[in-house]
């Protein structure tokens, strides 16, 4: 648990966001000087965004903390939506200012990020894993490549290739005047 939450929901969702806030100032300030490149926020996700979420929900917003029990590859899953949104919703609200938030599935990598995870699914994985500086060189290229640009309607995934995000996830993007749900809007605020 971190401060009530569970950890993947602090590793993958919270913990970026935390750490992107004070630093916005600072993508803001680089933006503007446009002889660099475009300026980028790279926030994690991964495939078990699609997976696992909650189908039409997506994102429980009133049971964040978990008082309601799921299970842990459900929590994974929402987890990896909140990274996503992040991604999703950095781009939208600092849209014309050279900012751009970049979903990126770094990958299988070898981490203790799967530990509360039953050990069948453990060991699954464990036949899919990639050593963590696999998960490096995805990062680079959602950060550096010219590509990786805000009108993928998915999230850079390994190796550098892009995938798009099922049309659930889209529905929990789209403003409610769109026909959406909004719900990465309000898991921002």
């Amino acid at each position: 648990m971190l401060r009530g939450y569970e950890k993947q929901v602090g590793v993958n969702c919270l913990g970026p966001f935390l750490f992107a806030k004070p630093l916005t100032p600072a993508l803001l300030a680089t933006a503007a000087d446009k002889s660099t490149w475009e300026t980028r926020f790279a926030s994690s996700s991964s495939f078990a965004a699609e997976m696992y979420h909650g189908k039409r929900v997506c994102i429980d917003m009133d049971n964040l903390a978990y008082h309601r029990p799921n299970s842990s590859i459900h929590r994974y899953g929402l987890s990896s939506v909140g990274g996503w949104a992040y991604g999703v919703e950095f781009s939208k609200h600092f849209k014309g200012s050279g900012v751009l938030g970049v979903p990126v599935n770094p990958g299988n990598l070898h981490s203790d990020i799967f530990s509360q995870q039953s050990l069948l699914f453990r060991l699954q994985v464990a036949l899919m894993r990639y050593p963590a500086v696999n998960g490096l060189y995805t990062k680079l290229f959602a950060g550096f490549s010219p590509k990786a640009t805000s009108d993928k309607a998915g999230y850079v995934f390994t190796f550098g290739r892009f995938h798009p995000i099922c049309q659930d996830l889209q529905l929990a993007a789209r403003p409610e005047t769109e026909g959406g749900a909004d719900l990465t809007r309000r898991l921002w605020e």
